[in-house]
């Protein structure tokens, strides 16, 4: 009988929604891990410019007769955008002592650079010692929609 001769070029219509199925599943499958270690790469950004600034303010106070480079003090009991976390962190460790912001200007010569803002770090003193911490003002929103401030023990 007749026998019709097709010149078969391309893809089927079901060809062609199996392979955007298949790439689909492969972009979900993906997106979540890209987000994850984006999310991991600003935090291991935000504590290296937390040892950044704590290692400028150690210098600051050699050069400077064990003076702490602390600019305006926090008032925790009236600040309210980072009294409780400041607070909480606190009461966990164990550190005691008295809240500053960072004067820039004082630690400005001794880092060469930050990606976040120097005015965006506190530092906490206790009489005659730094202990602390240094924490980033700058926060990003994480998955659920908080907010993640960079709260970092350092010495």
């Amino acid at each position: 009988m007749f026998k019709k001769i097709r010149n078969r070029k391309g893809f089927t219509l079901i060809e062609l929604i199996v392979v955007m199925g298949v790439l689909a599943i492969l972009v979900a499958m993906g997106v979540p891990r890209y987000l994850g270690s984006t999310k991991d790469a600003a935090v291991t950004a935000m504590k290296a410019d937390s040892k950044l600034l704590e290692q400028a303010a150690y210098q600051y106070a050699l050069n400077n007769d064990d003076v702490w480079p602390a600019g305006t003090a926090i008032d925790l009991a009236t600040t309210t955008d980072i009294a409780d976390e400041v607070k909480t962190f606190l009461s966990n460790s164990g550190i005691t002592g008295d809240v500053y912001e960072i004067d820039e200007t004082l630690v400005a010569p001794y880092i060469r650079s930050t990606k976040n803002p120097i005015s965006s770090y506190f530092i906490i003193t206790a009489p005659g010692d730094f202990e602390g911490v240094v924490m980033s003002k700058n926060a990003f929103p994480d998955s659920k929609g908080d907010l993640f401030s960079g709260l970092y023990k350092i010495n």
